[in-house]
């Protein structure tokens, strides 16, 4: 489903990532972890197709994310780790519709599920959000779309112990409805019923 074949990628002429090969499978939920937080954001963007590697191969549903990104793009969903630069005043709603436009779901949950309980009004302005409430907005819009794939870039972070909580079930769920999950998070637990495997960049 996700495959990253000997990736390497360098920042200010330094190797962040070098020779990571990571395969993520339908049903499976995989968490990078790595002391280097520059690190783990150069493995999402190079699986998100946003920064092509220095060397080596993505594929993303069987698509060449290197020579193809924009088609390889369409079968991801991606949850940034960074703030969103938006048009000031556009709201949640037309966020999710536009992230969310002519795909068609082929499960039988409700479109849209996670962001409704997020419980955040959907005719708020994004850009008067706080910044928890922006975090969960993007890891909602993300697990909603029904992509084959799902990027989540340290989606807990500043979060309490309630919605890290309810984020791990969505995850969950999720995966089971056979997406490849694949997050970052600085020092994420060795084993949880939320993550099939830990790959550990630092080891």
């Amino acid at each position: 489903m996700l495959q990253l074949n000997r990736i390497t990628k360098h920042r200010a002429g330094l190797p962040v990532v070098r020779d990571l090969s990571l395969h993520v499978a339908r049903g499976e939920s995989v968490a990078v972890t790595a002391s280097n937080d520059a690190a783990l954001t150069a493995v999402i963007q190079v699986a998100s197709t946003l920064s092509p590697p220095d060397s080596g191969t993505v594929l993303l549903d069987g698509i060449d994310g290197v020579r193809d990104p924009f088609r390889a793009r369409q079968r991801v969903a991606y949850a940034p780790g960074a703030e969103m630069t938006l048009r000031p005043g556009i709201r949640a709603r037309d966020l999710w519709r536009f992230a969310c436009a002519g795909r068609v779901r082929g499960k039988s949950h409700t479109f849209g599920m996670h962001l409704q309980q997020t419980g955040i009004d959907l005719d708020a302005p994004v850009d008067r959000l706080g910044a928890a409430q922006r975090r969960l907005l993007a890891v909602a819009i993300a697990l909603d779309s029904d992509l084959p794939i799902v990027l989540l870039e340290n989606p807990c972070d500043g979060l309490d112990a309630e919605w890290t909580r309810r984020i791990e079930d969505w995850i969950v769920d999720v995966r089971s409805g056979g997406a490849a999950v694949l997050l970052t998070a600085v020092g994420a637990p060795a084993a949880a019923p939320w993550i099939t495997r830990v790959v550990r960049l630092d080891s």
